[in-house]
């Protein structure tokens, strides 16, 4: 769509960008368009419109007014501004406009604009954004998805408030995958999607899938970690009831990992290495859920040094072999 509006009177360009904005959309008429414009504004040929005030052009929320703002701030151009209207026929539809002014005599006098349909390209923007951030298989949340409302929730999040991290690992997952087939198990992760997501939609939680048969939900808020922990038991709770796969009621278990922020980790690594570090030391010990500790990583920046330390000592020759023997007194005995 093109289109011209003249200013009559025109607008002094000295005043403030707010009256400036309200004096354009008081005053400004339509001079000129071509048919495409005449076609989004509803009208058959493009003479009807002319003489057209911009204020009594249909109009779906505030966006006109901003962009007239916007168009007076940054030097009376507007380029490649992207809004949404809703139109009766079409449903949301995506525009992008850009304008420019002409001054004369340090007044503004007209401007031209051009709009463009840009509602397939946005559409098809989202939905490479959406397969971008979502599992193919179970439509969850993907482990892009999770670390941005992670990172985001770090951010915005102030040391007072707590938030935990779940990781789920299924036992016997790779049973019902040799016995019944991948379809049956792809199907079984299927069905597991809407069970999570049901546990924790009063927690606006995010419910994502990482890969096989592991998933992560992510609380944004909890009181302390017990509250977590409780979470888990429901969510043991809801995996193990049957799911019928092939005619058959098949039953599954899972190992719950939990960590915290800030208490535990102040980091997105160190968030996931810490859950999962408790999620193996639940299926270690078949305890179902467990929250991260210390005495239970095996995996310490310590002991990692330590090993690299000991590599160097044996390479460089630096260890020493001593031999203390042990006396028993009474028998005078080594």
């Amino acid at each position: 769509a093109m289109y011209r509006f003249d200013l009559r009177p025109p607008i002094d360009i000295r005043l403030d960008y707010d009256t400036q904005a309200a004096l354009i959309l008081r005053d400004a008429t339509m001079a000129e368009c071509n048919q495409v414009m005449a076609r989004i504004l509803g009208a058959k040929k493009p003479e009807a419109l002319l003489g057209i005030g911009m204020d009594d052009m249909p109009k779906n929320g505030d966006y006109l007014k901003d962009d007239l703002l916007d168009f007076v701030a940054n030097g009376y151009r507007l380029i490649d501004k992207e809004s949404d209207m809703v139109s009766p026929q079409s449903g949301e539809v995506f525009f992008q406009r850009s304008a420019i002014g002409i001054i004369e005599d340090g007044h503004l006098t007209r401007l031209w604009g051009t709009s463009r349909d840009i509602t397939e390209r946005r559409l098809y923007i989202d939905k490479l954004e959406y397969q971008a951030n979502h599992d193919s298989l179970t439509l969850l949340p993907n482990r892009n998805l999770l670390y941005t409302r992670l990172t985001e929730a770090i951010d915005e999040t102030g040391a007072d408030q707590e938030f935990a991290l779940l990781l789920i690992d299924l036992d016997r997952f790779k049973e019902i995958n040799d016995t019944l087939g991948h379809q049956a198990g792809d199907t079984l992760l299927k069905k597991l999607g809407p069970r999570l997501s049901a546990v924790c939609a009063e927690s606006s939680a995010t419910v994502a899938r990482l890969g096989g048969d592991e998933f992560a939900i992510f609380l944004p808020r909890i009181r302390n970690v017990q509250q977590a922990v409780v979470i888990g038991h429901k969510i043991l709770d809801v995996i193990r009831q049957p799911f019928e796969l092939e005619g058959l009621d098949a039953e599954v278990s899972a190992s719950i990992g939990i960590s915290s922020y800030p208490a535990q980790a102040s980091d997105i690594s160190t968030l996931m290495r810490y859950a999962d570090v408790a999620m193996y030391h639940a299926k270690a010990e078949r305890l179902g859920v467990s929250v991260y500790q210390v005495s239970h990583d095996p995996h310490s920046t310590k002991r990692l040094t330590l090993l690299s330390e000991l590599g160097r000592a044996i390479r460089e020759d630096q260890l020493e072999l001593y031999f203390q023997p042990k006396v028993n007194i009474a028998t005078k005995r080594v």
